[in-house]
């Protein structure tokens, strides 16, 4: 192990030799030649002069680097745990499980890891110009404020204490990258074996700079997990599929694939004349695989790619696996920032999968039915990361900061005029209401007012959410046939009192936007209200028997909050994924006591977190609630006084 630090830190660290051939100087859209196939090119487009630092150089392995002959499992082991650039720890359980369930080791050592090898050495003669991390790019901001800080690369952030209704931030401009299919095989060739230098893994980010993914495949290879097993498989068989493909000089290699970081600078969403465009809302357990002929959305990490090189086994993940190529973004893009979101064109997928989560399996060879369009597959995904409320109030991500950040963060992705034609339509669907704890109502409207501002028609594929494939349909009728605009809703949304306060009173989204915009104008009251979701979903706060059943007596008939067949019972979930303990004892809401919350960080399943549908309450300086354990800060969103 000693030798291995000393390689990586001392004077005559290997990282040193891998820069790549550099003849020409670095330009604002360097002319980098794949002297075989297509081009690789990186654009730098920003309201300023701009220009990525030489520290941001991407390091390629030398031909030197790679090994030769290897033709037993035991040799590869051997080169990949003693490598440098890798952080792999005997045994590598997954990767042997993986090749021996996709081709066997005969046909993995005798054919495709020589190939592998051969072409990963060569990789360095595909860039004739060095190839660059794209970063946020520093600008100058449209309008300086005080609540803007610089950060030690120079990029603008806000700390968004001063945003209702408008996005103002600095503008990284658009940033782009293609390469071709062979290119990014031979990136791949190079992660496989773990040699790309100065980018050693440390769960799932880079162990020198956080901010970077991890790109070497050496955190797959060690675990005995079968799900990180299935995503082997599907590489392998992306290796195996190109490199055939390679030796018929199949045309396809030469097919371009598109990376661009969109960013977006002021959106006044108040003010928007914009108007709602129509929703269709999609089966139940349909994936967002099936819009083939949309811009699918990526529900990401800041890191791109999140855990798709380790334990990961959700909905990004899984997208990587079943289409590698968007892997070679995690070696370009640094995490995304509140205004950004990344655009992938042209990835093909090669696999189906079997289940979700940690009962991923790999589920055979996929042939992508995806047409080519001047030389690119028709293939379109765009990332947008969501905040993490597991730690948080679940009222934090009604307030106004909150809704305008992601407003800006879904309309970044839609808006993407600027790389060439995307499809009109977008295929979204539970945005951050998985382990992140969103509640889909606002997620769905936040996503639907970005795609309408953008001029996009908007699909959504509820999963497994019942309650939010029988009601958004309905609503987004309703809405349409009063004439709202986006601002119109957007000024609603902004109004974060009204918006927590009615939570408060039982009243979800979807019934408040109803009651706002619907109700003044209907008159079948009862028909079309959206009706509430069960009382078995998790509430902000619970309430004993008596009280709750004096609450239903006095709930409107006509927009009931709790349903009518729920089963009163002790305790109700928390939010949090622990319990809370209802007692004979009673306090106002102000002396409620504190308690510590056991935090639940493995996977959960991909539907929605069911999220707070509030009884309501009695108002009144007199009002009383059973006493429990959760302390309710005076300051935070839960808070009467907010």
């Amino acid at each position: 192990m000693s030798s291995r630090l000393s390689s990586r830190n001392g004077s005559g660290s290997r990282n040193q030799r891998h820069l790549p051939p550099a003849s020409t100087p670095h330009t604002n859209q360097p002319a980098l030649t794949d002297r075989s196939t297509s081009s690789y090119s990186s654009s730098f487009t920003s309201s300023s002069s701009w220009q990525p630092p030489d520290t941001d150089i991407i390091q390629l392995p030398s031909a030197n680097d790679f090994p030769g002959r290897i033709r037993t499992f035991q040799q590869l082991e051997d080169f990949l745990c003693t490598v440098p650039t890798s952080c792999c720890e005997a045994p590598l359980h997954s990767l042997h499980q993986a090749i021996k369930r996709t081709m066997g080791e005969d046909t993995f050592f005798g054919l495709l890891l020589p190939q592998i090898i051969n072409l990963g050495r060569k990789c360095n003669q595909l860039f004739t110009s060095p190839l660059y991390i794209i970063r946020p790019v520093p600008s100058t901001p449209t309008s300086t404020s005080s609540n803007q800080t610089s950060t030690s690369n120079g990029s603008l952030y806000s700390n968004w204490s001063n945003m209702v209704g408008k996005y103002n931030v600095a503008a990284p401009g658009t940033q782009t990258v293609r390469l071709s299919a062979k290119q990014c095989l031979a990136l791949m060739c190079v992660s496989f074996l773990c040699l790309f230098p100065g980018r050693m893994t440390s769960n799932c980010t880079c162990d020198t700079d956080p901010t970077l993914p991890s790109i070497n495949l050496d955190e797959l290879y060690y675990p005995n997990v079968p799900h990180q097993t299935s995503k082997l498989c599907m590489i392998l068989e992306y290796f195996q599929r190109q490199f055939y493909r390679l030796e018929k000089r199949a045309s396809s290699l030469s097919n371009e694939l598109v990376f661009a970081r969109m960013a977006v600078t002021e959106v006044n969403w108040e003010k928007s004349s914009k108007p709602l465009l129509p929703v269709t809302v999609h089966p139940l357990h349909r994936t967002l695989d099936e819009g083939l002929d949309t811009l699918r959305v990526d529900f990401a990490n800041a890191i791109i790619g999140g855990g798709a090189l380790s334990y990961g086994c959700v909905q990004e993940e899984i997208m990587f696996a079943l289409h590698p190529e968007l892997i070679v973004t995690r070696l370009f893009f640094s995490g995304l920032q509140q205004n950004e979101s990344l655009l992938m064109i042209g990835a093909e997928r090669f696999s189906k999968p079997i289940s979700y989560g940690y009962n991923l399996q790999y589920g055979g060879r996929f042939h992508d039915p995806a047409k080519k369009h001047n030389n690119i597959l028709q293939s379109y995904f765009v990332a947008i990361d969501a905040v993490d409320y597991r730690y948080k109030s679940k009222n934090f991500q009604y307030t106004q900061n909150m809704v305008a950040r992601d407003l800006c963060k879904a309309y970044s992705a839609f808006a993407c005029t600027e790389c060439g034609p995307v499809p009109r339509d977008v295929s979204t669907g539970n945005w951050g209401c998985g382990a992140f704890g969103g509640d889909p109502e606002l997620k769905s409207i936040m996503q639907w007012l970005a795609a309408s501002q953008s001029g996009r028609c908007m699909h959504y594929y509820p999963w497994d959410h019942e309650w939010l494939h029988d009601h958004l349909a309905t609503l987004s009728q309703e809405l349409l046939q009063c004439k709202c605009t986006v601002g119109d809703v957007a000024q609603f949304l902004f109004d974060e009192t009204s918006m927590i306060n009615a939570l408060w009173e039982g009243k979800n989204v979807f019934t408040q936007l109803w009651e706002h915009f619907c109700q003044p104008k209907q008159t079948k009251l009862v028909k079309n209200a959206p009706q509430p979701r069960p009382q078995s979903q998790k509430n902000l706060l619970p309430t004993t028997n008596t009280n709750r059943t004096q609450q239903q007596t006095s709930t409107s008939q006509s927009m009931p909050t709790s349903h009518p067949n729920a089963q009163p019972h002790d305790g109700d979930q928390d939010l949090f994924g622990g319990e809370y303990h209802v007692t004979n004892s009673w306090s106002t809401e102000s002396e409620i006591q504190e308690d510590t919350f056991t935090h639940d960080d493995s996977w959960e399943s991909s539907g929605p977190l069911q999220v707070m549908n509030c009884l309501s309450q009695p108002k009144g300086p007199t009002q009383r609630r059973p006493h429990t354990k959760r302390q309710v800060n005076a300051g935070s969103p839960l808070s009467r006084t907010h």
